[in-house]
């Protein structure tokens, strides 16, 4: 009896950690007005969203936040495991436009890019949203980089010279956030309820 008592405490708390996993969740807003931004680049007054266009003077355009900045930019720190960052893009390229949207992440100590795995790059018309997984990155300083590139022979030539004849390409960056797992209260009760009951039936036992 004792034994079926005990396998089936430890079955609760198997079904308590199967089926209440944590599913609420923190969403941090990254604000965009902190972020450098080039004279083609509009962003809202609300900070949540903003418009890159392309500049007859200088590619790409920029929308950038580097805390290796002076003065540096708001720092992106990684909250921890599970903590994704994701934001919204609805890139427009006309015909005779040859362009390119990107976004990537980087280390702001070092100024490196990290791996494929954070960056994003498309070179047409599309939308939606893209999702970076940063738990392999905990307890770094991080770079987020937005860009509208022409895709020319000189990346530093002046736009439409050489491989691009339009300067109509635009796209609107939005809803930028950090999202992290919450655990919720109840799901850490009743997996807490589960294991001190399991803990009584072996004290129990040995008294025994």
């Amino acid at each position: 009896m004792k034994k079926l008592t005990i396998a089936l405490a430890v079955l609760s708390a198997t079904i308590l950690i199967t089926v209440c996993p944590a599913s609420a969740v923190s969403i941090t807003q990254i604000n965009l007005n902190d972020f450098y931004a080039d004279d083609t680049v509009m962003v809202a007054v609300d900070g949540l969203s903003a418009i890159l266009a392309e500049d007859p003077e200088i590619s790409p355009v920029l929308l950038i936040n580097d805390p290796g900045f002076s003065p540096p930019d708001p720092e992106i720190i990684i909250a921890g495991l599970g903590t994704h960052l994701l934001f919204d893009f609805d890139f427009n390229e006309p015909a005779d436009n040859d362009d390119e949207f990107g976004a990537f992440l980087f280390d702001a100590d070092t100024g490196l890019d990290f791996t494929p795995a954070f960056q994003f790059f498309i070179e047409e018309t599309d939308f939606g949203t893209v999702s970076f997984d940063l738990s392999t990155l905990i307890g770094k300083k991080l770079g987020l980089q937005f860009q509208l590139f022409a895709l020319e022979e000189d990346p530093y030539s002046p736009v439409g010279t050489t491989g691009d004849s339009g300067l109509d390409s635009t796209v609107i960056v939005s809803n930028v956030r950090l999202v992290s797992p919450v655990p919720e209260p109840t799901t850490i009760l009743l997996l807490a309820t589960g294991l001190f009951g399991i803990l009584g039936l072996r004290r129990r036992k040995f008294h025994n």
